[in-house]
């Protein structure tokens, strides 16, 4: 596992945050070309995901169909499984066939999409429970320390489509969001690099906020 530190921030611009990034004394620096990246969030019937997020528990799960690039691009789909223990996250992937937009919005086409991949049979089960909420679509910058030991990454364009109406209408929510990644055995050396950056940690969610709107 390794930590994840978020930071919201709605009161800087995304280049102004850049300059921030750019100019701190880890000397961070751009390590992947900017590129959009969409997720489509599941959650039981009763949004056990979204609640044990809301209220802090500290173990989590979310279950997500991610891709990148145009929205309707979906050829290239990853099912992510993101598992969270307080600030310890990891994630495990799964490569996915090809699906439509369009059918991800049907239960039919996703329970042919986990029949058809290969994936352990407890999570299958699990799957079968879940449904689609909602897309969070936004703009990932990607930084990574002058060491690589520690990386950033800012979302910027930030939005949220609702999959579960029949015109999947779009909604965009403000904040931006800062991350960063770094293993376990590094967190003293964190707490002094996150001293030089001027935001507040969060436990911002990007599925909480595209689903309270």
């Amino acid at each position: 596992m390794r930590y994840e530190r978020k930071f919201s921030i709605d009161d800087h611009s995304p280049q102004q945050v850049t300059a921030i990034i750019k100019t701190h004394p880890a000397g961070f620096r751009e390590s992947y070309p900017a590129r959009y990246v969409n997720s489509l969030y599941f959650d039981t019937l009763d949004m056990a995901c979204l609640r044990d997020t809301m209220d802090g528990n500290l173990h989590r799960k979310k279950y997500r169909i991610r891709w990148y690039g145009e929205l309707a691009a979906t050829g290239h789909l990853v099912l992510e499984i993101k598992e969270k223990e307080g600030m310890l996250g990891r994630k495990a992937q799964y490569p996915l066939p090809e699906i439509s937009l369009a059918d991800m919005r049907q239960s039919r086409a996703i329970k042919a999409l986990w029949q058809a991949t290969e994936l352990p049979l407890s999570l299958k089960s699990t799957l079968k429970g879940l449904q689609p909420v909602v897309i969070v679509r936004y703009l990932r910058h990607y930084y990574v320390s002058r060491d690589g030991a520690f990386r950033l990454t800012l979302d910027e364009e930030l939005q949220a489509v609702d999959i579960r109406r029949q015109v999947m209408p779009t909604t965009r929510f403000a904040p931006l969001i800062l991350e960063l990644k770094y293993p376990t055995k590094l967190d003293d050396e964190a707490r002094q690099l996150t001293a030089a950056i001027p935001f507040r940690s969060t436990k911002s969610s990007k599925y909480v906020l595209a689903v309270e709107g």
